[in-house]
């Protein structure tokens, strides 16, 4: 893709994000709030695309640097419980 074609794109979606926020106002802080980070998130990939396509490398992926990504997978003892209680809940009665 040519580097202006990813400019104008990123400015589409720049905009369009923008527009979202605007919509959002009505909705409940929380919403909002996720929204806004869903946002953020898209603007941000859109824009590392856009910088990639203009030549802009980051670092992480200029250097020569091996990441090991595999996790090894480590076992947790479980706490035992050494004093252990019985509820007798037989004497309860419902009225519904």
């Amino acid at each position: 893709m040519e580097p202006e074609k990813s400019r104008k794109i990123l400015i589409d979606v720049q905009t369009k994000l923008l527009d979202i926020m605007e919509i959002i106002n009505e909705l409940p802080q929380g919403y909002q709030y996720k929204v806004r980070e869903m946002l953020s998130c898209a603007e941000t990939v859109v824009s590392m695309y856009d910088d990639i396509q203009h030549g802009i490398i980051p670092d992480i992926l200029k250097d020569d640097v091996n990441i090991n990504t595999e996790v090894k997978e480590t076992k947790l003892e479980s706490e035992t419980v050494s004093n252990k209680k019985v509820l007798d809940l037989s004497g309860i009665k419902i009225n519904i």
